[in-house]
């Protein structure tokens, strides 16, 4: 697995991952949050059939809120959330497939965006503004 040469906060407060030799990803910080491996936030396994955790859960203050990044071994990190959540072990494996489903979402939104403004554009072609 490739490992990120760096890995920075950036201006918007997203993660951007520096990769060796191509592009850099970036994974917005709440979208990293939501995407915890760790048993209590992404559900203990189908043994106890627990799909989700608590909304109440979802919502503590400091959630979002990255207060350190650390290294584990040469294969992952772990961050320590402002909530004081610091159990998720995010592999490079991991962390690559959620800077590519952030890619995969603003592309997304950016078509999203798009259609709407055709469809408006659409809708008021060809008739006159009465002033």
């Amino acid at each position: 697995m490739i490992q990120p040469t760096k890995i920075v906060k950036s201006a918007s407060g997203d993660l951007e991952l520096i990769w060796p030799g191509k592009p850099n990803g970036i994974i917005p910080i709440k979208l990293l949050r939501d995407h915890c491996p760790c048993a209590t936030c992404s559900g203990e396994s189908v043994i106890l059939q627990t799909a989700k955790p608590q909304k109440i859960f979802l919502e503590t203050p400091g959630r979002y809120e990255v207060r350190t990044i650390q290294p584990v071994g040469n294969y992952a990190i772990t961050i320590s959330w402002g909530d004081g959540h610091n159990t998720g072990i995010y592999s490079w494996d991991l962390l690559e497939k959620l800077s590519r489903l952030s890619a995969a979402l603003e592309a997304q939104e950016k078509q999203k965006l798009r259609q709407s403004h055709d469809h408006d554009h659409h809708d008021h072609s060809g008739h006159p503004h009465d002033h």
